[in-house]
């Protein structure tokens, strides 16, 4: 501002003041007249001078509301052109959207989030209003109320609706809102929480979904209750004309697989609940699988959770010999699969990737070797995932084992730990590089030969003759006898780092412990060895004899080849036991982290 421009503020001022200050006097002597005042104390003429008084009050608001918009209108902030400040509440949208405030000891309360934007000045709020885009994102956890007012706000704009707790009581009638503005919806995350919505869901879907992009249907009410028979989706899901339809997730809802193609399709989630009984007969029709996927040539993700077809070993092995095609997705690139082996295995054999990587594959196996559903059902697609490793190997494994559960995971190379500072420990070698498999089995029974048949199963296909670090974790019993851990691993000549995490197997001790003859010149387990790390194990507590086996395979591993490094990371151990394994190598590295026991 000019100083011209302060100087003339300063003068009109008090002409201002003067103004409105003559102006109230003419005014009240007007009303004063008009109503007879003054009024004795108690007379009707009182009440009515009241009401007048009210009126001009209110009136005065309204000048100094205009007044305000005038002033504000000259603000930077209102200087703002409409198309600025909609970027502007797009990323408030996202930053600060409106929610639902958690509190037991308070009634239900709402957080508008970037609302509060819009009451800043009349120009923004009109702003706002005027794009209804503004107000397509509809959140129904905020209620009935909430959901048609940003109905109304966003017209016929392409909307989306949303429940970010998916179990959460709204008040709204979610499938007549669906089906009521099916036409305009781009997206939809929403649930079923009781039986009257698991069913009345799937049968608003039947209408043409020209705008949708998006779609998630959960139901959560399987998980309350298993007598309540899982909803089927109707057979002409959106009509069949979804033409931008791109991700579809589907929870806990049965379906045909030709209600899924969608030609347009990208992205693609099922998820079943494994208990609930596959009975539908397109279900069991694994051609028909293979058929809906060959319709969706645009896939790049998928991902199915006991969403394939149920087959019968026998089934399994009649349609290896049908004639069915393979189905070929040139565009996938990512691809999970959680099922039974038989299933997975032909799923895994009869879908063709071009550009799927092994490091975007993503198995887990359902395992019932008792039934003759082992993984020898896998070794077709395994052997040719090792195979398009295209000349790079395993350097680095973890195995992981709990209960009835068994991990691999496994990777091309491996990264040396470094000094951090003079007050952190150095980290052991841990794995780094391309990720060249993961792979999971469910099912296994612990104590039995099962883990051990199916690691050996495993591993005999996979190039372990350049493995340099294994870690084992976990609780299970992967052998049984120092015999089957020198089967698993003898030949595993280069390796120079283990790891142990809470895990300790006396038969893998006394593996490590044996003189034993390779045939390659070395008689003991692991000849490159010259580190090994405990990590999460209880040293003398949850083992009684597990310090004094550690103690012994150090002190016979020193008389022939001495390990030069010992780590001790979130491990139980005294100070005692400490010393002693300090004995046996060149360098201990302890976390201390149980230094005081």
């Amino acid at each position: 501002m000019t100083t011209y421009q302060v100087n003339l503020a300063r003068s009109l001022i008090p002409s201002a003041s003067e103004y409105w200050q003559d102006s109230e006097k003419r005014r009240l002597l007007h009303v004063s007249a008009s109503c007879g005042n003054p009024c004795p104390p108690g007379h009707s003429g009182v009440h009515d001078m009241r009401s007048v008084l009210a009126l001009e009050m209110d009136a005065v608001k309204k000048v100094l509301s205009s007044l305000s918009i005038r002033y504000n209108s000259l603000s930077p902030a209102n200087r703002l052109p409409s198309e600025i400040l909609v970027h502007i509440f797009t990323f408030l949208q996202v930053a600060d959207p409106p929610s639902v405030i958690e509190d037991d000891s308070h009634p239900t309360e709402y957080d508008i989030g970037w609302i509060y934007a819009t009451h800043v000045c009349h120009h923004w709020r009109t702003v706002a209003l005027e794009h209804s885009s503004l107000w397509s994102t509809i959140v129904l956890d905020l209620g009935s109320r909430w959901a048609a007012e940003f109905l109304r706000r966003s017209r016929m704009a392409p909307i989306a609706f949303r429940m970010v707790e998916l179990g959460m009581t709204t008040g709204v009638d979610v499938a007549g809102t669906i089906k009521e503005h099916l036409g305009h919806i781009r997206e939809f995350d929403i649930a079923a929480r009781n039986a009257e919505e698991v069913h009345s869901f799937p049968l608003s879907l039947r209408g043409a979904a020209p705008e949708l992009e998006k779609a998630s249907l959960h139901s959560n009410f399987r998980h309350w209750s298993d007598t309540i028979p899982t909803a089927t989706l109707p057979t002409d899901l959106f009509g069949r004309t979804a033409p931008r339809l791109r991700h579809l997730k589907i929870t806990c809802f049965r379906f045909s697989w030709p209600t899924l193609a969608f030609q347009s399709m990208t992205h693609l989630d099922i998820k079943q609940d494994p208990r609930a009984p596959r009975l539908d007969a397109e279900l069991r029709d694994f051609d028909h699988c293979l058929r809906a996927l060959a319709d969706m040539p645009a896939l790049e993700s998928i991902k199915l959770d006991h969403a394939l077809p149920s087959l019968s070993p026998d089934v399994a092995v009649s349609f290896r010999t049908s004639v069915t095609s393979r189905t070929t997705l040139p565009n996938l690139h990512y691809l999970f699969l959680q099922d039974h082996v038989v299933e997975c295995g032909l799923m895994l054999e009869y879908l063709v990737a071009p550009a799927l990587l092994p490091t975007e594959t993503r198995v887990s196996f359902m395992l019932d070797p008792a039934g003759g559903r082992g993984s020898t059902y896998i070794l077709p697609w395994l052997a040719a995932q090792v195979r398009a490793w295209s000349g790079s190997t395993i350097r680095a494994l973890n195995i992981y084992s709990y209960k009835k559960d068994l991990h691999l995971a496994a990777w091309d190379s491996y990264s040396l730990g470094k000094d951090k500072s003079p007050t952190v420990p150095e980290d052991p070698p841990s794995p780094a590089g391309k990720s060249l498999l993961e792979l999971s089995f469910h099912g296994v029974t612990e104590g039995t030969s099962e883990v051990f048949a199916e690691l050996q199963t495993i591993c005999q296909l996979l190039p372990l003759d350049r493995l340099e670090t294994l870690h084992i974790s976990g609780c299970g019993r992967t052998c049984r006898t120092a015999q089957e851990c020198i089967t698993l691993f003898g030949n595993c000549q280069h390796v120079f780092h283990l790891e142990f995490t809470s895990f300790y197997e006396r038969a893998f001790m006394k593996a490590l412990q044996a003189r034993i003859p390779l045939g390659t010149g070395n008689d003991i387990l692991f000849p490159a060895l010259t580190s090994v790390t405990f990590s999460e194990i209880e040293f003398t507590y949850e083992y009684k004899d597990v310090d004094e086996r550690v103690v012994r395979w150090l002190y016979l591993r020193s008389l022939l080849m001495p390990l030069r490094r010992v780590y001790i990371r979130k491990s139980a151990m005294n100070r005692e036991m400490r010393k002693r394994i300090g004995e046996k190598v060149s360098e201990i590295i302890w976390d201390e982290e149980d230094l005081n026991r």
